[in-house]
């Protein structure tokens, strides 16, 4: 794995009552990140994702009896993808309030839903470190300048999506396509405003989400000429 530049921040919030949140974009590498500090730590963990539909079934609307007894002895909790429960806010703050033994890892996309349950709920309850794709200074670090130097115009074009960096230009395309066309839209069909747009993937067209974005209040979009 690439070393990440956040990884000894996100260890510093351990261990100091509060919620460790990593949020970001779809695909940085949160889970992964988080998988790998956990590894770490020797302790009981126990993984939640929000990605399996049972675990989301059996977690929605979850009462602190039966979150207690779901945990049971578990010394660290990772609710992964955490914006796909209901009332993830609510199970969070649960879990920091009445289970303070236990040490919660959150990852989620940074979407309106995610963003708005956890301010809502954990507000002076955990520590929240942003995670973006990869840094030319982290590519530095893990192969050096001058081979990173002599990429900079693949990386121009490409970016620095960790799946990206790690494929040859025709699959970096293709892994781009799926990102831009997929995870992007997905992400803004899910803000409450527009959460009633409905398109098939033939009439819908990457302007028609450049104006509902644009209908949305305090948007940065500006339109250039």
């Amino acid at each position: 794995m690439i070393p990440r530049t956040q990884t000894e921040n996100i260890r510093q919030g351990f261990g100091k009552g509060k919620a460790v949140v990593v949020i970001g974009p779809r695909q940085v590498g949160k889970t992964t990140l988080v998988r790998q500090i956990t590894q770490t730590l020797d302790r009981k963990t126990l993984w939640l994702t929000g990605d399996d539909p049972e675990t989301r079934s059996l977690l929605d609307n979850i009462g602190l009896a039966r979150l207690q007894t779901l945990i049971g002895q578990n010394e660290v909790v990772v609710v992964d993808e955490a914006q796909r429960f209901t009332n993830a806010g609510l199970m969070l703050k649960l879990i920091t309030d009445h289970l303070p033994q236990v040490q919660l890892f959150v990852t989620g996309s940074s979407s309106l839903d995610l963003a708005a349950q956890t301010k809502e709920s954990l507000t002076g309850r955990k520590f929240e470190y942003p995670l973006y794709p990869l840094s030319f200074v982290e590519m530095t670090n893990h192969h050096g300048y001058l081979a990173e130097h002599a990429l900079l115009e693949h990386r121009m074009l490409y970016g620095y999506y960790p799946e990206v960096v790690q494929n040859d230009p025709p699959r970096a395309q293709k892994i781009l396509n799926d990102l831009s066309d997929g995870l992007m839209y997905k992400d803004l069909l899910s803000l409450d405003q527009i959460k009633n747009l409905r398109c098939s993937s033939n009439s819908c067209k990457p302007s028609h989400f450049r104006l509902a974005a644009k209908s949305l209040p305090g948007n940065s979009l500006t339109h250039r000429r």
